[in-house]
């Protein structure tokens, strides 16, 4: 799991987030890519992603309306593969498979 190290902030305010992936086809249960961007007091999430899961390296890029207003410049990235596991019961437990955290550079898109 990764998260690029930069971003786009589209005229709206919409936040542009990207990275890649690789997730084991044995998994059973929905996997998800999780996001997100800080800057100041601004904030977006991209919660609920879908991953494919067959083996294979895939790209993600996903957009999130901020909480707060961001500008062009250095913000702080993370990103997650989490599965949702069933095996214990009725109600899916989040697992993180992988994550990242990185220095983004937003830009104006």
């Amino acid at each position: 799991m990764t998260i690029a190290p930069a971003a786009e902030i589209a005229p709206d305010g919409t936040l542009t987030l990207s990275g890649t992936y690789r997730c084991s086809s044995l998994r059973s249960g929905p996997v998800l890519i999780g996001a997100k961007a800080l800057q100041g007091d601004a904030r977006a999430e991209i919660d609920g992603a879908r991953a494919v899961c067959d083996d294979r390296t895939h790209t993600w890029r996903e957009q999130a309306l901020p909480d707060g207003t961001f500008r062009p410049g250095a913000a702080r990235g993370e990103a997650a593969l989490v599965h949702l596991d069933n095996s214990q019961g009725f109600v899916p437990f989040p697992v993180v498979l992988n994550a990242d955290k990185a220095p983004l550079t937003l830009r104006r898109g």
